[in-house]
């Protein structure tokens, strides 16, 4: 870790606590982690970083990958992107990206989250 990272935690005894402050006299406290993460995001990733993250995201397609590993990269890059989990897009998005074969038997099933969305892709699969 950084010193400049470093520098936004305070080490207690039971673990590392996000005790942030922003630089600056008299100014408050970060206690929320929304606003730890944006701020933090603000200071240590390129601008590029999200935009190609968001880039990933919708170019992603299964292809010769499992269903397994193709719902890791998509849920490391929704968080990446900060997108709803499940959002009515992002389950779209996701069918979207599954091969032709698994897509169109999903289809066939209701589902309301991208856990159950998920699931249903590994069942077509094994």
């Amino acid at each position: 870790m950084s010193n400049d990272l470093r520098s936004w935690f305070v080490m207690l005894p039971n673990g590392v606590i996000p005790l942030v402050e922003i630089w600056g006299s008299g100014k408050e406290k970060i206690q929320d982690w929304t606003k730890m993460k944006s701020k933090m995001k603000q200071k240590f990733l390129p601008t590029y970083y999200v935009q190609n993250s968001f880039s990933n995201l919708h170019s992603l397609k299964q292809g010769s990958q499992t269903v397994e590993e193709y719902s890791r990269e998509f849920e490391y890059l929704l968080m990446t992107c900060d997108v709803p989990k499940d959002d009515p897009q992002t389950l779209v998005r996701y069918l979207g990206g599954l091969e032709p074969r698994v897509a169109n038997v999903v289809e066939l099933h209701t589902y309301e989250t991208l856990d159950e969305l998920t699931l249903l892709a590994h069942k077509v699969d094994v």
